[in-house]
């Protein structure tokens, strides 16, 4: 049997789609920079946070999802250079069995959790059809992006996620838009989960295009009931992934509008908009250069996973440093110039908001590198578990201590992930170093250092004009930075940051 050879510039391709999702991520956060304070002003404090815990509850509908979208990226992304092409045609067949298998089920669990959407956000009666009608037509959207997550995760699993460059982008800004026509002409809430249902419908159209044009030998082929059933047991990991997973990371809306109300969670959602776009910034490296890591999991090639994780750990707390100053200082002046002064949380507040999108991509990151070895056991085992702890934590702290409860519960019970995952990752991959080295261990310290010298200076700061506070954040972001990569990062990661770096062509794009 012919196997595909492997032409792959694997570090150019992981920047191509890194800068991709960076690209799409800057532009979701522009757009939410210009477009929130209209649909604040045209909804109201109590009717956004509404809006925003319906966003979040109808994550919940993937309760039904067997994720095969998600096997099949990560069975593609180990095996695209072992498999024939009608192997990888018998993969992407029968994942897109398995989604309409699970359809049904899908609107079944969307129309549970519309029914009962008013009692979980603890709105007022007047407001109860109209959440069961937005969280139903919400939960509407999501089953079509099934489809375009489908698409989208063959171009993934093929390293080519690279190809959608500008498109997510293009349909970021135009809804956007569409969202600032809908709230000034009196639409309300419907029109704007309407809008998102035309944007779910066109998503699906243009990834279909996307994979007709750059997989040739796209086609369905031919699946069998032995290779469901065996899609099925790895769907039902990722399943249980999943919804450990949305419990974890889709509860904080919904906890603090339950226990206090959805004004609360406006005022979350803003303070949390700056540190959103780090955070997102991050999320799309590491979605962008894993993919392409996997082969080497395939070839069993773990030294080159060691490296990797290693300059992505780098560039993690680089980033997060340079930025978290800049965060930390500038966040109340910013919010007070976009939204008013009075949808700041607080400092210890923005401080908690920080550490917890620091602790996230960190397991995040050694998380996907576990997806792509199709063993999610224990992780599944370790996500539910923190998802406990911190809904537990979060049933006593809220009510006491609102937004840093909320925070404070997240932070202890994403711990788990945050010493599990490592020691999971590296039995995988013949790596008997301790869970954390001394190494590890200072750069934590003195960044986490730095970042709390910031939150402590924030309050002494208060600017009030746009051009000065952007000219201050971006020179606090470049001295950070400096400042990290002269007394942080050691020589010989240095060096080899760097020699990756000239391998990278910034322009070539394939």
């Amino acid at each position: 049997m012919e196997l595909k050879k492997s032409k792959e510039n694997h570090k150019q391709r992981a920047y191509l789609n890194s800068l991709t999702s960076i690209i799409d991520q800057i532009a979701k956060q522009v757009m939410g920079f210009v477009v929130n304070p209209f649909v604040v002003k045209g909804l109201g404090n109590s009717l956004f946070g509404v809006y925003q815990i319906v966003l979040e509850i109808s994550g919940y509908a993937n309760l039904a999802d067997t994720q095969s979208t998600q096997v099949l990226k990560w069975t593609l992304a180990k095996n695209r250079n072992v498999f024939t092409k009608e192997e990888l045609r018998s993969e992407i067949s029968t994942g897109l069995y398995i989604i309409f298998l699970i359809l049904p089920f899908l609107l079944i669990v969307g129309a549970i959790l519309s029914w009962f959407a008013p009692t979980i956000m603890n709105v007022d009666a007047v407001y109860e059809d109209l959440v069961r009608k937005v969280s139903a037509i919400v939960i509407f959207a999501v089953v079509i992006s099934k489809f375009s997550n489908f698409f989208e995760s063959i171009l993934r699993g093929l390293n080519l996620g690279y190809k959608g460059m500008g498109v997510k982008t293009l349909l970021i800004v135009i809804g956007g838009i569409c969202k600032i026509f809908v709230i000034n002409y009196g639409y309300g809430l419907i029109g704007l989960v309407l809008l998102q249902v035309i944007i779910a419908f066109l998503t699906v159209v243009i990834f279909f295009y996307l994979v007709k044009k750059n997989v040739p030998w796209f086609a369905l082929g031919k699946t069998n009931k032995n290779k469901i059933i065996s899609y099925t047991k790895l769907s039902g990991w990722f399943m249980a992934t999943k919804v450990a997973g949305m419990v974890l990371f889709n509860s904080e809306k919904i906890l603090l509008g339950f226990f206090i109300g959805p004004e609360i969670v406006t005022i979350y959602v803003l303070t949390m908009f700056t540190t959103s776009a780090l955070k997102g910034v991050l999320d799309s490296v590491v979605s962008g250069v894993i993919p392409g890591i996997g082969t080497f999991f395939g070839l069993g090639e773990f030294d080159k996973i060691r490296k990797s994780r290693l300059l992505i750990s780098n560039l993690i707390w680089f980033t997060s440093f340079s930025f978290g100053n800049a965060i930390l200082l500038f966040n109340p002046s910013f919010l007070n110039l976009w939204v008013g002064r009075e949808n700041f949380a607080g400092s210890f507040e923005n401080f908690l908001i920080l550490l917890m999108a620091i602790q996230y991509i960190f397991f995040f990151t050694t998380g996907n590198f576990i997806n792509v070895t199709l063993d999610l056991k224990t992780k599944v085992y370790l996500t539910g578990l923190s998802a406990i702890v911190s809904i537990g934590f979060a049933y006593f702290l809220i009510p006491l201590m609102g937004i840093s409860g909320l925070c404070l519960s997240v932070l202890l019970g994403r711990s788990i992930l945050s010493i599990g995952f490592p020691i999971i990752l590296n039995r995988k991959i013949n790596n008997n170093n301790k869970f954390i080295t001394l190494e590890d261990l200072r750069i934590s310290l003195l960044s986490l250092l730095g970042l709390a010298l910031a939150s402590y200076f924030q309050s002494y700061i208060n600017i009030e004009n746009w051009y000065i506070l952007i000219i201050s954040g971006i020179l606090v972001t470049l001295i950070s930075g400096l400042l990290f990569w002269v007394f942080v990062i050691e020589n010989q990661n240095k060096k080899l940051i760097l020699e990756q770096l000239k391998k990278i062509k910034m322009f070539k794009t394939n």
